[in-house]
């Protein structure tokens, strides 16, 4: 339960002052009530690559990762499905992105998927993007598809587990009437809206079992990445820029 988008330049923004990034990944994380909030952002190296990303600390991973190789990672559930897994056999899904953060290029990062096995994973969709083009995995349960796409300016991924194929076209039309060329005010405002008659359904949405948690926001630069971490509802955003390698 989550919404991913991706905006690149040029914008139809044009602030007095301010730097526009290359382009700029937002997320909504939506997980149940009875789960543990996310920790803030911690910045390490992996094997010589400088990333920053949230914890969560109910399966020790991540759900989204910026890296100094100018990389950002994604992770959103998928629609569960009937496992034959043991639930002392599931691995988290937020272990994923972690293997992932000291590869140095897109390029490494499809290679790495392609011989990854995710089947002690429940269902998941993770999006991996650059500069130049985003690698999808989506893995249903009994296997996975490994995608790669030229870069767009505009893309948009959404899960839930109520209703799903209807609450993805209502936000995918929601976010193709707020958001038509890229812009990074009308990002935010995407990331920010909830109907009233159907906060379950929203991108900012609350039902009795759960809600979205946070908000995280991924700027790209051609010299640095700048993720902004902000617990919901009344959080102050926690920021940490990182050099990109040249």
């Amino acid at each position: 339960m989550c919404t991913f988008s991706l905006l690149r330049a040029p914008w139809d923004d044009s602030p007095a002052g301010l730097a526009l990034p290359g382009w700029r990944v937002v997320f909504n994380r939506d997980e149940r009530r009875a789960r543990q909030l996310g920790l803030p952002p911690v910045a390490q190296d992996y094997d010589g690559v400088r990333a920053v990303h949230p914890v969560d600390p109910d399966g020790g991973g991540t759900w989204l990762a910026a890296t100094s190789a100018g990389l950002v990672f994604a992770l959103l559930n998928e629609i569960q499905v009937p496992s034959r897994l043991a639930a002392t056999s599931v691995v988290s899904r937020g272990l994923v992105i972690p293997r992932l953060l000291s590869a140095r290029s897109l390029e490494e990062v499809e290679a790495r998927l392609d011989q990854y096995s995710a089947d002690r994973h429940r269902p998941f969709r993770l999006m991996a993007v650059s500069d130049r083009a985003v690698v999808q995995m989506v893995h249903t349960g009994s296997g996975s598809l490994l995608t790669r796409h030229a870069a767009s300016a505009r893309l948009i991924r959404t899960s839930s587990s109520l209703e799903p194929a209807e609450t993805q076209r209502r936000r995918t039309a929601l976010f193709d009437q707020v958001v038509p060329v890229p812009s990074v005010a009308a990002q935010d405002r995407f990331h920010a809206h909830r109907w009233p008659q159907a906060p379950e359904a929203s991108v900012l949405m609350t039902r009795a079992d759960a809600r979205t948690v946070s908000v995280t926001v991924v700027d790209v630069f051609a010299h640095g990445v700048r993720l902004a971490y902000r617990p919901l509802p009344d959080g102050i955003a926690d920021v940490t820029e990182l050099a990109r390698a040249a």
